[in-house]
């Protein structure tokens, strides 16, 4: 399930040559079924922001949103006819090339000048992939963070090569979380800053 929802910022965020002030936030609803018949629901959201994953002013903004919403729309599709059990992380890998050619596609199909860059696919395929994940943990009763070792998933020889054999992403990741964390904060080109 897609939902489009039109944020609009307390404050233009300008980074770049680029200033941004409203955009889609795309939320994206998942259910999943393990073998043993176990369901999860899952949820992921993410800005469909053109203004840095596509930054080209040839094209207007409504027009990059256009391809954007269409290939969430098309990767949602390919997920959900995804039709073999799967870590998320391989269904994401199995389905990258597929990614590619629907980006080019839509971006025929609209006719825009120069094809959506993959950057923008990415950032239309996150939400999916977020959900995904979360739905997955949920499915399984874990914590996603904790479905990333052998229990889960097979070791990144599969994707990286032999030197990752024997390696998981959990071994690149925090066993726990952390009581404190570093703020960070963005500034933009547009904050008002004052020497103190």
């Amino acid at each position: 399930e897609l939902i489009y929802e039109p944020q609009k910022a307390r404050f233009p965020l300008k980074f770049g040559a680029v200033v941004m002030d409203q955009v889609a936030l795309c939320k994206v609803r998942v259910v999943v079924e393990t073998r043993a018949g176990a369901v999860g629901e899952g949820w992921g959201a993410m800005f469909l922001a053109d203004f840095w994953s596509w930054p080209t002013a040839s094209i207007e903004h409504s027009v990059k949103q256009q391809v954007m919403q269409r290939t969430v729309e098309g990767y949602a599709r390919l997920v959900a006819d995804y039709g073999e059990p799967a870590h998320p992380v391989d269904v994401f890998w199995s389905l990258e090339d597929e990614l590619h050619r629907l980006s080019d596609e839509v971006s025929r199909e609209v006719g825009t000048p120069e094809p959506q860059p993959f950057l923008g696919a990415l950032v239309c395929a996150s939400p999916v992939d977020a959900a995904l994940h979360d739905a997955f943990g949920v499915a399984n009763g874990v914590d996603v963070y904790k479905a990333y070792g052998p229990e889960f998933m097979g070791d990144l020889s599969h994707l990286l090569g032999n030197e990752f054999k024997d390696r998981y992403i959990a071994d690149y990741l925090r066993a726990e979380y952390k009581q404190e964390i570093e703020v960070f904060h963005l500034v933009g080109g547009l904050d008002k800053l004052t020497r103190g």
